[in-house]
């Protein structure tokens, strides 16, 4: 995908090439660049529905976050 830039956030494993932790408001605002990028969520559902739930209240439009299906 053209001009994708990719965030790898880990809570489990402690990898130093990778942000390590829980994603939480703080990590979300700080990495929306604009509310009119589109954002794709992949990982465990519980994860990608609080997420989700952080982006409306960013003012997020439902038509820029793009969900993994499984």
């Amino acid at each position: 995908m053209p001009g994708l830039s990719v965030i790898h956030i880990l809570s489990e494993e402690n990898n130093p090439d990778y942000k390590h932790g829980f994603i939480d408001y703080k990590t979300v605002s700080s990495n929306i660049s604009s509310k009119n990028q589109k954002i794709y969520l992949c990982g465990p559902g519980k994860m990608m529905e609080s997420i989700e739930i952080i982006l409306k209240e960013l003012n997020i439009e439902s038509d820029r976050i793009i969900k993994e299906e499984f």
